[in-house]
């Protein structure tokens, strides 16, 4: 029969917890750096941020039209165009709203 040894069972525990919140520390050191390193090189990268959140949130509207039978290219296109002409329309609106208030 083996020894229970208590003293041994709560150094593992320590021992796990340690390497817990050492994994924590390092996970949050790597998400720092990588947030400074981007924040650093935003003027490179923000292109390729906003073209890539265009594309995540056009997608479902792509899709949608491809189901309608229309081709990926014309989709791409009218999805585009519609969505530049919302935000112009809404930046047109707001910029009226603006100068009336003023």
């Amino acid at each position: 029969m083996k020894d229970h040894n208590p003293f041994q069972a709560r150094r593992d525990e320590l021992r796990t917890y340690g390497f817990r919140v050492l994994e924590v520390l390092l996970l949050l050191i790597f998400l720092s750096l990588l947030a400074w390193l981007f924040m650093k090189t935003l003027d490179y990268t923000l292109p390729f941020v906003l073209g890539l959140v265009l594309a995540i949130f056009l997608n479902p509207v792509v899709r949608w039209l491809e189901k309608l039978r229309v081709g990926r290219l014309p989709a791409v296109l009218i999805a585009m165009i519609g969505t530049l002409g919302i935000i112009i329309g809404l930046v047109s609106y707001g910029m009226v709203i603006i100068v009336q208030e003023t």
